[in-house]
């Protein structure tokens, strides 16, 4: 494959062959699909498919770096095979994934920001409280149903003003529901959900856990030595690390992961 040029160009044709019959065969799928929703809802204007976490697409062969730019490739090079005719499409990167490359890109972006929760002395930002609170009820009038004011205030502290956040939580909550005796559902059952969502996070290293203490404690990044940005990157990638711009820059930790550093910090000598 190195050195036959020739081979090289045969297998290149013959497996854009095989992606084509590929894509068509899901486009006929899919055009079913969408004609079965719209015969079986009534009064169905439009069928949309949402595709989240597509940053977790991974490969037991692949490292990281050379998934993320797997991910880069599918939509920077392959963006027309992600537009449907008959279907809406709506794929949630995270803000870290680099799928833009200066206007290659076939699909429109929209970046969706982190909202501030808390102001930098730590108590609670009511705008964007407010915001969240908005953004739920529209999409989830009869929530408090569900859940109580208090405990879905909570949740809008706690997603550290991540969009993505809260909805992993609301979902997280919504499908222990079922074991709920009563609605709203009870205390426990909100705690229980904070903690399932806390392990999706990063574990914290102890290499790492004192630059976090002092960006949670400074709320800036000034002073760091160089080696420790390198190793903070990911965490700033995952959003462990919060970065607000709504006027003067600071940083902060993300609430989920607030009590993980406390309880490194105990344990330490």
């Amino acid at each position: 494959m190195r050195e036959d040029e020739t081979f090289r160009r045969r297998l290149r044709d013959h497996m854009a062959g095989q992606v084509a019959q590929l894509v068509q065969e899901v486009r006929a799928f899919t055009s079913d699909v969408v004609t079965a929703i719209q015969a079986s809802v009534t009064g169905c204007r439009g069928v949309v498919l949402i595709v989240d976490s597509t940053e977790r697409l991974g490969s037991p062969a692949s490292t990281e770096t050379e998934m993320q730019a797997a991910i880069r490739n599918l939509f920077i090079q392959n963006g027309d095979n992600l537009v449907f005719d008959d279907l809406h499409s709506v794929y949630l990167v995270p803000a870290w994934l680099p799928i833009t490359d200066g206007g290659a890109l076939r699909l429109d972006v929209v970046m969706f920001p982190t909202i501030r929760v808390a102001k930098r002395d730590g108590s609670d930002d009511e705008a964007g409280l407010r915001l969240l609170h908005d953004m739920v009820y529209k999409r989830m009038p009869d929530i408090e149903n569900l859940i109580a004011p208090s405990d879905l205030r909570d949740l809008y502290r706690m997603s550290g003003g991540v969009q993505r956040v809260l909805f992993s939580l609301l979902k997280e909550v919504a499908s222990r529901a079922r074991r709920a005796v009563a609605l709203p559902v009870q205390r426990t059952l909100i705690e229980t959900s904070l903690d399932s969502i806390k392990t999706d996070y990063l574990a914290i290293s102890t290499e790492v856990a004192p630059a976090l203490r002092l960006i949670d404690r400074t709320k800036s990044v000034d002073g760091l030595r160089e080696d420790d940005l390198n190793r903070l990157h990911k965490y700033f990638q995952a959003l462990v690390v919060l970065q607000m711009t709504n006027g003067e820059k600071w940083f902060a930790i993300h609430p989920l992961m607030r009590q993980r550093l406390d309880l490194i910090r105990e344990s330490l000598p």
